[in-house]
Order: structure tokens, then C-alpha cells, then sequence
């Protein structure tokens, strides 16, 4: 990893049109960031599978994060102007209307992302390219740490963990780790979300914290897309169903179907009412937030 930051220094930004940033550097580079990130995910399974208990998938996940951190910020390395391309490219727009109107305006149908590309240019004065970059390599960090830290909660076992872990650690979307589309950037919290959910269930001590970042995350994802606010609403609404039915129809007393304090099905609740009053009841036309959901991941 050393080795490719110091490749990455030398090697001159771009001076015009790239057609691939592959070109730009040179083969054993690649090797380098390959090798680096199936080390880490090497060392998370090792660790997985040890009987020993060590600090050493520490070391591995900060690897994973790392190459992966470098990996997507190879665009601002490169000293691009704009990346990426097509659809991000309307989303920078509405944050630099942001800025320059000091409103959200009656057409943009995606304000949560944009709110935050805009405090994040207004209050750190980076260029489009710094933040727009930050944002998604941010995001990415935020979508493996959440999965590891829900892996804790709904596994019983170190190993499981760090399975889970070392498997969500390649860049499993694609392109979309390295874009900003704000369908993609909301389901990178859904970990998150289902962590606190779970841990506000099975932790007897700071509920009140917990239950407030459940609010916060669950309301952060119904401004920032509505198709993944959907997704969510359907993965809890599964859990309760099921959580019913084995509890009838198995008569397993010591499963709790209710979370205690703020259940899923509150959350439920709490996401559907913000979820028609922002979609259909605030937005001015109700075409557009339709056209969003229909053609959310075409």
C-alpha cells in the first residue's frame, strides 16, 4: 500500500483527456492495490478461522479500508475536473444551486445528498471535484464499517463476524462506489440502520441514544431516495412477519417480536409518515416523484 501511495506521488496529474485512468500507471501498480486488498480480506478470514484471539484482523480491515480509500480517489489524484459522468453530473448542479440560490428549489427530488455536498463545499471551501469525491469514498467506508459493526449484533460468534466482513470488503457495486447517485449512497446506510436497531433491542443501557440515531437514520434515508426507503420499510416489515410467525406457529416463547423501547415496526411507522408526507404530500409534482421510483435503478 506504501508502495502505491508513493506511485501515486510521482506520477504526473493529468495534463489533458484521459480515455482510461488504467493507463495511467504503470502494470505492477494494479498488482500492488490488488495485492494489497486480498491481503486485508486474507487476514480477516485467517482471523476468522484462528482459535487464537488476536488484534491482527484490525490490521486487516484498516488495509481493506485504506486500498480501498486510494483505489476510489484515484479520479482527484489524477487531478480530474469532473468525475463522474452522466446522471452525478445533475446531482453536483443542484448543489451548486444550492449554494448560489440558498434554496432546495421546487424540481429537486433528491435533496438529502445535495444538502450535504452543499455544506460540505460551503463550510470546507473544497473544490466540486475534492467534495464530490469525499463523498463517495466516504460513503464507502460508512457502508463496510456498518456492515461489520451489524455483523457484531446479529452474530454470536468472532468468526461470523469477520466472514461477513471480509466478504463485504471488495467493491461490490461496481461504478457506483465511485459515483454519486443518491439511490446507492442511501442503502450504503442501511447497515448502519439495522445495527441500532438491533442493538437499541438487545443493549439494556443508552436506549435513549440509540433510539435517537434510529430517528435520524431513518429520516436521513427517506430524504435521500425514496426507492431504498421502500427497501428498508420491506426488509422490516420481513422481520416482524417472520418474527410473528415463528413465534405462533413454532410457540418459541423466548423470542421477542417487539423491539423494546422502539420496535422495528415504529420504525416502520416513522419512515412510511415522513416517507408520504416528504414523496407525495410536500413535493409539488407528483409525476416526478413517480418517474423517480419507476426509474430509480435503470
Amino acid at each position: 500500500m506504501l508502495l502505491a501511495l508513493i506511485i501515486i506521488a510521482t506520477t504526473p496529474v493529468a495534463t489533458g483527456q484521459e480515455l482510461t485512468i488504467y493507463n495511467s500507471y504503470p502494470w505492477y501498480f494494479w498488482f500492488l492495490i490488488t495485492g494489497s486488498c486480498s491481503c486485508g480480506i486474507g487476514i480477516l478470514i485467517h482471523q476468522a478461522f484462528s482459535e487464537q484471539r488476536s488484534k491482527w484482523w484490525l490490521a486487516g480491515l484498516c488495509t481493506v479500508l485504506f486500498t480501498n480509500s486510494i483505489l476510489l480517489g484515484l479520479p482527484f489524484f489524477r487531478g480530474y475536473g469532473f468525475f463522474p459522468k452522466g446522471d452525478a453530473m445533475t446531482h453536483i448542479g443542484a448543489m451548486k444551486d444550492i449554494i448560489q440560490t440558498g434554496s432546495i428549489g421546487e424540481e429537486n427530488i433528491y435533496p438529502g445528498v445535495h444538502l450535504l455536498g452543499a455544506s460540505l463545499l460551503d463550510i470546507t471551501e473544497l473544490s466540486l471535484q475534492a467534495t464530490t469525491n469525499l463523498l463517495f469514498v466516504s460513503w464507502s467506508i460508512i457502508y463496510l464499517l456498518g456492515t461489520y459493526l451489524l455483523a457484531t449484533v446479529i452474530t454470536s460468534r468472532r468468526g461470523q463476524v469477520l466472514l461477513i466482513t471480509a466478504f463485504a470488503s471488495p467493491l461490490v457495486f461496481s461504478y457506483f462506489h465511485a459515483t454519486i447517485h443518491p439511490s446507492y449512497l442511501s442503502l450504503f446506510m442501511t447497515p448502519l440502520l439495522l445495527y441500532f436497531i438491533h442493538r437499541r433491542k438487545n443493549l439494556q443501557t443508552r436506549k435513549t441514544a440509540n433510539t435517537l440515531l434510529i430517528i435520524v437514520l431513518a429520516l436521513a434515508m427517506v430524504i435521500t431516495h425514496p426507492m431504498t426507503t421502500l427497501f428498508v420499510m420491506g426488509i422490516l416489515l420481513t422481520f416482524n412477519i417472520a418474527a410473528f410467525l415463528y413465534q405462533h406457529l413454532v410457540r418459541k416463547q423466548e423470542l421477542s417480536v417487539r423491539y423494546a423501547g422502539i420496535p422495528s415496526d415504529y420504525t416502520i411507522l416513522i419512515m412510511m409518515c415522513s416517507f408520504f408526507l416528504l414523496w407525495f404530500f410536500v413535493a409539488n409534482d407528483f409525476r416526478a416523484v413517480t418517474w423517480s421510483i419507476d426509474m430509480s435503478y435503470s
